[in-house]
């Protein structure tokens, strides 16, 4: 009797001490969990959103807000643009992938371009390829694909911090330049920047690209670009040309 009291009395210490470390462990970690910490917890109904956290948003997608071609029939080259829009003021993407596939006109794909970039909250991304060595005339359609979106609580977005500076548009006949500034605020060194430049018609709507390339542009410095257009005929409003950087 004596041993099987013995036996009850530390069962029931072991249990005690096994329940003080649970409550323990348990009091920690929800003290120490906040609507960023990237996992479901505290009453949330997913991942840093719901319950005390901001709501969470359903059916997030990125949307196509405009597909172009624009062709350089004097060099038989092609000129693609694409605006991505994220219309979610409470997410941001962090990152995605996108194909750009490009398809003739027997509908058998002569070429593809691919990459990876990021759009902030209620805010677009300009994604373009200049000069493609691809003939227009061969062209019957280009379909663009995106995966693989990486959404994030809009109080995780980490801007680009790249600004765009003294920006000045020049027209000589059917030449255009663009040239300006830009300045990194980052502590962190870019290696490479796309800045590139929307030409419009007195509706807004596009009518040319073109992109210069930005390298190496160190902590918290500046850096001078340039951009060349040639029109071929069309019509362009040059105070609604638009800049927009995209580091690669």
């Amino acid at each position: 009797m004596r041993l099987l009291k013995q036996s009850f009395y530390i069962c029931a210490l072991i249990s005690l001490l096994l329940g003080g470390f649970y409550l323990l462990y348990y009091s920690v970690n929800e003290s120490g969990a906040t609507c960023y910490d990237g996992r479901k917890n505290q009453g949330e109904t997913s991942a840093d959103c719901g319950g005390p956290c901001q709501p969470c948003e359903e059916n997030l997608q990125i949307v196509l807000k405009e597909k172009k071609i624009f062709p350089h029939t004097d060099i038989g080259r092609t000129s693609f643009f694409v605006e991505l829009n994220n219309p979610s003021s409470s997410f941001w993407v962090q990152n995605f992938n996108y194909k750009l596939n490009v398809y003739d006109k027997a509908g058998l794909q002569i070429s593809s371009f691919s990459g990876f970039s990021s759009i902030p909250p209620a805010d677009s991304r300009k994604l373009a390829i200049i000069a493609a060595d691809i003939n227009p005339s061969d062209i019957l359609r280009v379909d663009l694909g995106v995966e693989s979106p990486n959404w994030m609580p809009v109080k995780q977005y980490i801007a680009d911090n790249i600004s765009v500076h003294g920006v000045n548009v020049l027209k000589d006949e059917n030449k255009f330049s663009v040239n300006g500034s830009l300045k990194n605020n980052s502590p962190d060194k870019i290696l490479e920047i796309a800045v590139g430049a929307v030409f419009k018609d007195d509706k807004g709507e596009s009518v040319g690209i073109s992109v210069a390339q930005v390298k190496e542009l160190p902590a918290f410095s500046s850096d001078d670009f340039e951009i060349f257009w040639r029109s071929e005929g069309e019509i362009v409003d040059i105070d609604k040309t638009e800049v927009f950087v995209e580091k690669r």
